[in-house]
């Protein structure tokens, strides 16, 4: 079998290239009042500005922050700077809390919520009117659910052994680009076992509006569910964009994926046009695409390139430098943890991202993209009914026994990074996900609505108890002067940063039409 020749290289090139990888995590969070009401107040100046702190920025609301990390070769590097970041928040704030969930917090009918604001330069009113486009295209509501990116890439010494395994003929970049794009569609394949074990959305509160009303009462103070729901984030209650659906994009090549983001791009949507770009001198949406720009494709996993230059559009810079790393869109905020993701959560995507890049992934057609999205749709809305079945190719197989089989196919894997990196800490957990396969309620989702079944207690009450207490835990394990000092210099040298910027600024329509024309 082509994937234990692979596992063999591998071990016999003495574990080179499975010693580590580069992680990095962007954590998205609303600002809440006590009451778990949205924050109406703008970005707190202490934090910096939205627009040029590398660390902390906004999402698409004032009150959504994006808490990003550097890149670290170790995974309790980079989770240990997820928390300094919180840390930092929290020294600077007086009133709020932290969000823990995906889906949001108290939002009222009767009020917008706030676009995020970036100045009044070209980029941050470019930033905006992106925001505003989406707004109108999607409504407000569905842009107030917060995620977690995991953004994962291997190291030169494991594309070097790859390389000579397959007898690799081309550049470099562009094997690791061909191999990236191998491993989204394996993603697209098997992924859906990430809903199952971490979709952590299965219940959110009444407010949310939108589709909301197709789901089931779970008590009187507002909170809605599905009974086997793993993540309504990622149903077709969260993020949907119903012009995407003819993309169908499989990530076969680089060159088609970047052909059918640029179709999308230039092809006006007849539902965008009747918004209409600028209306009595106030931009509606940066223009009437399909996309407005590539970020707008809500994918589930994405191929990146670090733009050196700042200034170069994302597809610009793949097809010039080729994929870099990938960007691991699925992951719901995990509510029991503080920072939105645990060890045990990095340590199993580690060995399914190294399952998917070492395994066989066959091109893909438009009926097999058909097939996965409708599977990741079947489990992020039943994927605790133990009576779901998924389709594998042509035929009908339980999760369950799906799971089991991809459980075993990467078992090996577990042990190969165990004995790279001289621990048991992969073997430990594959096993302890390997229980939440036999009993769902081990899964987070499960976790969740037994904690609020056993407990009493609402989605609003059960994650607001949550915020104060990890608002706490980050009080009492205050940052050192040194931590201190570095992440006030940042926050004051992004103010300083964006202030040069507006002052550099220049007309604004002809930055778009420019920056839109590249």
């Amino acid at each position: 079998m082509l994937l234990n020749k692979k596992l063999r290289a591998f071990e016999g090139q003495l574990f080179k290239g499975l010693k580590e990888f580069n992680r990095g995590i962007e954590r998205e969070t609303l600002r809440v009042l006590p009451t778990g009401e949205l924050s109406s107040k703008a970005h707190p100046k202490a934090l910096g500005s939205a627009l040029t702190n590398p660390q902390i920025t906004t999402d698409f609301s004032e009150s959504q922050l994006e808490f990003v990390t550097p890149y670290f070769l170790r995974a309790e590097e980079t989770l240990a700077t997820l928390q300094e970041i919180h840390s930092f928040f929290y020294s600077k704030i007086d009133d709020e809390l932290l969000w823990p969930s995906s889906m949001p917090s108290l939002l009222d009918p009767k009020k917008d919520i706030p676009i995020a604001d970036y100045g009044i330069s070209n980029l941050g009113r470019l930033k905006k009117i992106y925001r505003i486009g989406l707004k109108n295209r999607y409504g407000d509501r569905m842009q107030a659910i917060s995620g977690l990116h995991y953004n994962f890439s291997f190291g030169e010494e494991f594309w070097e052994v790859l390389y000579h395994l397959e007898n690799g003929q081309e550049r470099m970049q562009d094997f690791k680009s061909k191999r990236y794009f191998s491993m989204m569609r394996n993603f697209h394949r098997f992924g859906w076992v990430i809903l199952y074990f971490f979709g952590a959305s299965p219940v959110l509160h009444q407010s949310f509006g939108g589709n909301s009303a197709s789901l089931e009462k779970f008590d009187e103070e507002g909170t809605l569910y599905l009974p086997y729901a793993t993540s309504l984030r990622l149903s077709d209650l969260g993020y949907q964009n119903k012009a995407q659906k003819e993309l169908e994009l499989c990530f076969n090549s680089l060159d088609s994926y970047i052909n059918k983001i640029e179709q999308a791009l230039k092809i006006s949507n007849p539902e965008w046009e009747k918004i209409g770009v600028k209306v009595d001198g106030q931009y509606r949406q940066m223009n009437d695409k399909v996309l407005q720009i590539e970020n707008e494709f809500y994918g589930f996993i994405r191929p990146k390139r670090y733009n050196k230059k700042g200034n170069s559009r994302p597809n610009k810079v793949l097809k010039e430098e080729g994929v870099q790393y990938l960007e691991v869109r699925v992951m719901d905020l995990n509510p029991f943890s503080s920072i939105g993701i645990t060890y045990e959560q990095t340590k199993f995507l580690d060995i399914f991202l190294l399952y998917c890049a070492l395994k066989e992934s066959p091109l893909c057609s438009s009926k097999e993209i058909k097939i996965f999205k409708s599977n990741w749709g079947e489990v992020a809305k039943q994927g605790r009914n133990k009576d779901l079945t998924l389709q594998k190719g042509e035929e009908l197989i339980s999760l369950k026994n799906w799971s089991m089989e991809i459980y075993n196919e990467m078992k090996p894997f577990a042990h190969l990074l165990d004995s790279a990196q001289e621990t048991q800490d992969h073997s430990q957990v594959l096993e302890e996900f390997n229980s939440a396969i036999l009993d769902s309620t081990k899964t987070l989702s499960g976790k969740l609505v037994s904690e609020l079944k056993t407990n009493h207690k609402s989605f609003l009450k059960f994650n607001l108890d949550k915020a104060a207490q990890f608002k706490q835990e980050f009080l009492q394990n205050r940052l050192s002067a040194y931590q201190m000092e570095n992440f006030e210099r940042m926050a004051k040298e992004s103010l300083e940063t964006q202030k040069e910027l507006e002052i550099r600024s220049g007309d604004f329509d002809l930055y778009l039409k420019n920056f839109l024309a590249t």
